[in-house]
């Protein structure tokens, strides 16, 4: 399992990426690819989501743990 650190780092990769793929998207011309392009930034925006909440979820736990 990956600790919190490694799951804030990437989800700040995937946030970054996400940011450059849309980016990309507002130089494209054609609809179609723009959109593409886009919905891939929401599967990145959406893992970004996915993994900061896996580490919040290790920071509960953890921080329950300290307190026994």
């Amino acid at each position: 399992m990956l600790d919190v650190t490694d799951l804030l780092e990437r989800a700040k990769t995937d946030r970054e990426r996400a940011a450059r793929t849309r980016a990309k998207a507002a130089r494209l011309t054609g609809l179609c690819d723009r959109l593409q392009v886009r919905e891939g930034a929401v599967v990145l925006d959406r893992r970004a989501t996915v993994l900061e909440a896996m580490a919040n979820r290790q920071m509960v736990t953890l921080a329950r743990q300290w307190r026994r």
